[in-house]
């Protein structure tokens, strides 16, 4: 008799193959968000107000938009199991997680009076830690090797970008192109590995 049939321990199975993983859904519109966002604020240093609401308004559509993907790319061919990575609580645990140990960096540097050197910006840095965090955390908790890379790069990017003058004194400019364009490779990446698996995005089964 084959031992594996008669087994009772549950079968081990990754946490990509339940399709935790999004395959670029929710990065694509994050890195649109994040480089249009952040290039208007390069482009109009002064309207702060207007900024910051576009901003959050550009966020709120890529996180409905990469749902919308989601919906469209995993769960109406078959490969998603649960109803959505925002219905999941673990993903705003994490998110949470993410912006409260982003936020202690930024504020040691307002203790240490670093937000008075030329062109800093907490926005930005927060905003790339958060990402960077929560990437990289849940890329090492589902395994899923893409976004351990990603959250390395974007919170290497969030150090980089207050410590190198260049980038500081442009740095709304620097976190489109840097932060944004990281994200959006992500997301082709992710793409290229669904089309792989032999489901093109475009035109789901």
């Amino acid at each position: 008799m084959d031992p594996e049939q008669t087994s009772f321990a549950p079968p081990v199975v990754p946490m990509r193959a339940k399709g935790q993983d999004t395959l670029g859904a929710f990065e694509l519109p994050l890195g649109g968000a994040v480089l249009v966002s952040h290039l208007l604020s390069a482009l109009l240093p002064k309207a702060r107000g207007l900024t910051t609401t576009a901003l959050y308004a550009a966020l709120a559509l890529a996180l409905w938009c990469g749902h919308s993907l989601e919906r469209r790319w995993l769960h109406e061919p078959g490969r998603r199991h649960f109803r959505g990575t925002l219905y999941l609580r673990i993903t705003w645990v994490v998110l949470g997680w993410s912006l409260l140990w982003a936020s202690l960096p930024v504020a040691f540097a307002h203790a240490r009076t670093w937000h008075w050197l030329g062109g800093w910006r907490d926005g930005p840095i927060l905003l790339t830690l958060t990402l960077g965090l929560f990437h990289l955390t849940q890329g090492a908790r589902l395994g899923v090797s893409r976004w351990v890379c990603l959250g390395g790069v974007l919170c290497l990017l969030a150090a980089l970008l207050p410590g190198i003058r260049a980038l500081r004194e442009h740095m709304n400019l620097a976190t489109a192109l840097l932060a944004g364009g990281a994200l959006i490779l992500s997301g082709y990446a992710g793409q290229s590995a669904l089309q792989k698996q032999g489901r093109s995005p475009r035109t789901p089964a």
